[in-house]
């Protein structure tokens, strides 16, 4: 148990915070998610660490700063602490994305595996983090399989592993 869980909103902003990082460097983006967690398992430990701040709202939160940018707005009276929707940077795009927790790295298809730590545990191409959810929408967005290869790092095959991947989840759904 990690001690604190999300809001669903907070998650997507940490998907947001992530996809926006990349585009410049995955490992920055990794490394910017580790000191946000670090932080937040922080304050799980000391939930009465951060400050009040009744200028920002009237709930029972408390704020603590996360990687010198990202304001956490926490429920330190919650087990586990609910981490609250935080205030993006201006720059960051809107996406939505869920929080899922687990350490078990799972190929769930073949070349496309999922991890609770990785992407949030959403099914990404194997060794990567690249969500194959990005990748076949691009794809369906009008970008060529070359230029998503050549874009994100990836061999055709795993394009191509994503692409198959959406194709048997479309499959095994039922109308």
């Amino acid at each position: 148990m990690s001690g604190y869980s999300f809001h669903p909103d907070a998650a997507a902003d940490l998907e947001e915070i992530w996809e926006f990082i990349a585009q410049d460097s995955i490992d920055a983006a990794d490394r910017v998610l580790a000191e946000i967690h670090e932080v937040l398992h922080t304050l799980a430990s000391s939930p009465r660490i951060g400050h009040w701040r009744p200028d920002l709202t009237s709930q029972p939160l408390r704020f603590h700063v996360a990687s010198d940018q990202y304001l956490i707005a926490y429920a330190p009276d919650e087990t586990p602490i609910l981490d609250h929707r935080r205030p993006r940077r201006a720059s960051q795009p809107t996406a939505t994305r869920s929080y899922s927790s687990g350490t078990t790295v799972k190929e769930i298809f073949p070349g496309v595996s999922i991890d609770g730590n990785v992407r949030f545990g959403n099914p990404c191409l194997s060794g990567t983090r690249i969500d194959a959810a990005r990748v076949v929408g691009l794809i369906a967005s009008g970008e060529t399989i070359d230029t998503v290869s050549r874009e994100y790092q990836l061999s055709i095959e795993q394009v191509r592993a994503a692409l198959s991947y959406a194709a048997h989840v479309l499959e095994s759904r039922h109308p």
